[in-house]
């Protein structure tokens, strides 16, 4: 075997010694040539629809959950707006464009844009303008007159589950006012009287588009109370200016991950926080009963 190699070894060593310069640039070209068909056929350009939840500079750096665009961006960010090559190709485009509306100044958004990547063929794996396309990553494009910053949170196209649940919410007597302070060591129940005059039966709350998130099916109240140690005694008395509040509501819940989620963050799970912003009143409970609605 040993023979064997090395007789195959001075054959190599003597064919190189008598080689010419023009063999050395036709392996040459043979190799630059293979490497070259599999770079160019191990990548293609595809059109690949990406979905960003959109942040805001205006922080030191970004936040997750917390750095939100505003009203006066957000009205900027149309459907249709794109970004062209020379020859007049589609870089990027928004094609959707998905919100939750409401009175805050901040909004989350979820912007859909149709970008001309480079796929690798052998991993899968997308790239954008020299970058590799992450979920999670934070990304900004260029768009027009418009630069989209944002955390991508979807790549591809994929189908969305809902489903619509009923939920039995009960409403903190703190609520979501940051003024609210007990310092009486007193147990409050139930919230302000004019929170309640605000809420009715039939509210909702709909996205951009009109779809119907959550609507208040119906209001069950009864007297607040405060409670309170006194003289080594204890109290519990009415308090005229709270009522015990449970809501019941028709949530559609949207599929991630096996659970249902409002709104993509808050779980629609028993003993879980959920805040709902009203057109004229926001309000935060404890979910106490979730059941799936049957649909005839």
């Amino acid at each position: 075997m040993k023979k064997q190699l090395h007789k195959l070894i001075s054959i190599f060593l003597k064919k190189l010694r008598n080689a010419s310069a023009l063999d050395f640039v036709g392996v040459f070209l043979v190799v630059f040539l293979m490497g070259s068909a599999y770079f160019f056929l191990s990548r293609k350009v595809e059109y690949l629809d990406l979905t960003v939840r959109l942040l805001s500079y205006e922080g030191p750096e970004y936040s997750f959950g917390q750095n939100k665009p505003r009203s006066w961006y957000v009205e900027q960010v149309t459907t249709g707006k794109k970004q062209v090559d020379g020859l007049g190709r589609s870089l990027i485009e928004i094609v959707d464009v998905y919100q939750y509306p409401g009175p805050s100044i901040y909004h989350d958004v979820y912007v859909t844009v149709r970008l001309r990547a480079l796929k690798n063929n052998v991993t899968g794996q997308y790239v954008f303008n020299g970058s590799p396309l992450l979920i999670h990553d934070i990304r900004s494009f260029k768009v027009g007159d418009l630069l989209l910053a944002g955390e991508i949170v979807d790549l591809g196209t994929k189908e969305k589950i809902f489903k619509k649940f009923l939920v039995t919410l009960e409403l903190d007597a703190q609520g979501v006012s940051p003024d609210f302070q007990n310092n009486s060591n007193a147990l409050i129940e139930g919230i302000e009287n004019h929170v309640l005059r605000a809420l009715k039966e039939g509210m909702n709350i709909a996205d951009a588009k009109g779809s119907e998130l959550v609507k208040i099916v119906s209001i069950k109240t009864q007297p607040g109370k405060r409670s309170f140690v006194e003289a080594g005694n204890y109290y519990s008395v009415v308090d005229p200016e709270r009522t015990k509040t449970t809501l019941t509501l028709e949530i559609l819940g949207e599929e991630i991950n096996g659970n249902y989620y409002y709104r993509k963050e808050s779980p629609l799970l028993v003993d879980s926080k959920l805040y709902l912003i009203f057109d004229n009143i926001s309000v935060i409970g404890k979910i106490s009963f979730v059941e799936p609605v049957v649909e005839n």
